[in-house]
């Protein structure tokens, strides 16, 4: 990414790919960003991934009043100023911006594991009943008799005992 970025000298190269869910940013012939959202004069319409490259002068501009990086985005390239897609693909991408969508990317990475169960050693597990997958990390407290069915418990978090939790995230 940062070989293209340094090659076609835009303020900002975002890297972006094929998500259909996500597919909402408009491309020019060129892979130059129209906008964030869907548009006439679109010739793609592609997901950003959120890894992006940018132009260290142009940082202390994000800070300026703008919520969101897209926003800031959005100004600049109604003000004329470039920034262009870099098209990736091969990779491994899920989203994570929602409590389901969290808790699917732990699905989908235990799945690749030995064991669905991952438990920081930090944590002592007694008398503790473990389904289908679990997330447990460190310092965390899992009260004696608990269940846990799709869970992920965050660090210093605590597990009442008995608690019977089932997709969820416990803070």
């Amino acid at each position: 990414i940062m070989d293209h970025h340094l090659q076609h000298k835009n303020i900002a190269t975002l890297a972006c790919h094929s998500y259909p869910r996500f597919n909402k940013v408009s491309l020019g012939k060129d892979g130059e960003i129209l906008q964030f959202s869907p548009c006439s004069e679109a010739h793609k319409l592609v997901a950003f991934t959120g890894v992006h490259v940018l132009e260290s002068h142009v940082l202390s501009a994000v800070s300026l009043g703008f919520s969101s990086i897209l926003d800031c985005y959005n100004a600049w390239i109604k003000k004329g100023t470039r920034v262009q897609a870099m098209m990736v693909r091969d990779h491994f991408w899920l989203d994570m911006g929602t409590p389901a969508d969290y808790l699917d990317l732990h699905r989908v990475l235990l799945a690749r594991q030995d064991s669905p169960f991952l438990v920081h050693p930090s944590v002592e597990v007694k008398d503790v009943i473990f389904k289908d997958w679990v997330s447990v990390g460190k310092n965390a407290i899992l009260g004696k008799g608990c269940q846990l069915e799709r869970v992920v418990v965050w660090d210093n978090a605590t597990v009442a005992p008995g608690a019977c939790l089932k997709d969820t995230i416990v803070t």
